[in-house]
């Protein structure tokens, strides 16, 4: 009920967009989720008192029948042109309708007692609809196996069509069980137990609800995923990029103020298309440019060595020996030490993936004991104090030099 909702507020607020698929994902919504919720003991039992007939199970066999419709109209309007879909939805929807109605008089014509637990009524109008809804599975079934294959430049709609073809060969066996203890009722025989008919109707609603919602859904569960990863990188990139925009505040393209490390990720994330993430990526390697002439080669054997004799190789080394000359650069021109420009970093990655996977490396290793050790030497070397280098390191809960 909760996503028909959503369908429901969608089509009130984007005329534009309610579209006849989307029409009948709404009502196929309505259909099931009213279906489940009428099928709930308690509130059937409520229903049926307060009408003095069992009323509750013609209220969610029409449910059901008309969700049948629906979806169908909806794959239709999915893989057809809109006047074809439309004239092949058009006496599907009649059919539905007509069940209904037959239904309703059946019922009105030959009210049945409530049943035991275990047993089927042996009312006309429920094989109508055991009937109707065989056939909607088999079409249903039908139309996903038929149609899904050719929509393979839209992965979520064809996603969508195998949930559909799934949930028929599941469901199919609720209306056959019906059928099957309607002859048993009216032939004489032992009626099957209806709890398997319940669980295969139940997975059946729930796939064709999951297929029906998939195309529109899973698209923006895509999008929020990228969102949360690409605020995550950020918030990784984090402390290398507060360091470098304290040093160079020019670099701040937008002037952002310090945050704490959650609000900066709240501030990614809400950031779209990764605009936030992207930028910090181009400021970061502003503040590489900008601290170039401090570079000492120096400092970039000292920590290749350290790092080499305590055994870390590959990336790990590389990043530990950028983030220690990064951090000695900026505490070179902080102490307004003249510039060597004798160091070299790390050539930049050829695309955006690259550049952000390597400068979180560099980010992290700002953390590294090793890189503390590297600093704390050379500045032992230059007889240095400390540096507001030092106390930016210092807030963000990284080693520094006491």
């Amino acid at each position: 009920m909760l996503s028909a909702a959503y369908v429901g507020s969608a089509l009130l607020t984007d005329r534009a967009g309610a579209t006849p698929a989307r029409k009948a994902l709404f009502i196929l919504l309505v259909c099931i989720g009213g279906s489940l919720v009428a099928a709930e003991p308690g509130l059937g039992d409520e229903l049926d008192g307060a009408a003095g007939t069992p009323v509750t199970r013609l209220m969610v066999l029409s449910l059901l029948v008309a969700g049948f419709g629906a979806v169908q109209t909806m794959i239709l309007h999915w893989t057809t042109p809109p006047q074809r879909a439309a004239a092949k939805a058009r006496w599907r929807q009649v059919l539905a309708l007509a069940a209904a109605v037959v239904m309703a008089i059946l019922f009105l014509l030959n009210e049945v007692p409530r049943p035991e637990p275990d047993t089927r009524p042996g009312a006309l109008y429920e094989l109508v609809a055991m009937v109707i809804i065989t056939w909607g599975l088999i079409d249903l079934g039908r139309m996903a196996y038929l149609y899904a294959p050719l929509l393979a430049h839209r992965p979520y709609s064809r996603a969508g069509l195998w949930m559909f073809l799934v949930g028929a060969l599941a469901g199919v066996f609720y209306p056959l069980i019906g059928i099957a203890n309607f002859a048993a009722a009216h032939l004489g025989g032992p009626a099957l137990h209806p709890s398997a008919a319940i669980w295969a109707g139940r997975a059946c609603a729930v796939l064709i609800a999951a297929g029906a919602v998939t195309p529109s859904l899973a698209p923006a569960v895509v999008r929020l995923y990228h969102r949360v990863t690409d605020a995550f990188r950020c918030a990784q990139l984090h402390p290398l990029w507060l360091t470098m925009a304290n040093g160079f505040p020019e670099i701040n393209l937008e002037a952002t103020p310090p945050r704490a490390l959650l609000a900066d990720w709240w501030a990614c994330l809400r950031s779209p298309h990764g605009w936030m993430l992207h930028r910090r990526i181009m400021e970061i390697r502003d503040g590489y440019l900008a601290v170039r002439p401090w570079l000492d080669h120096t400092v970039s054997e000292l920590a290749d060595w350290t790092a080499r004799h305590a055994a870390v190789e590959g990336d790990e080394r590389r990043a530990i020996v950028e983030a220690a000359t990064i951090l000695a650069a900026l505490r070179a021109r902080a102490h307004g030490e003249d510039p060597t420009g004798t160091g070299e970093l790390e050539p930049g990655a050829p695309d955006l993936a690259g550049e952000m996977e390597w400068l979180t490396k560099v980010s992290k290793q700002l953390r590294s004991p090793l890189v503390a050790e590297v600093l704390s030497r050379h500045d032992s070397r230059n007889g240095r104090g400390r540096s507001w280098v030092d106390d930016t390191l210092a807030n963000l809960g990284l080693p520094v030099r006491r």
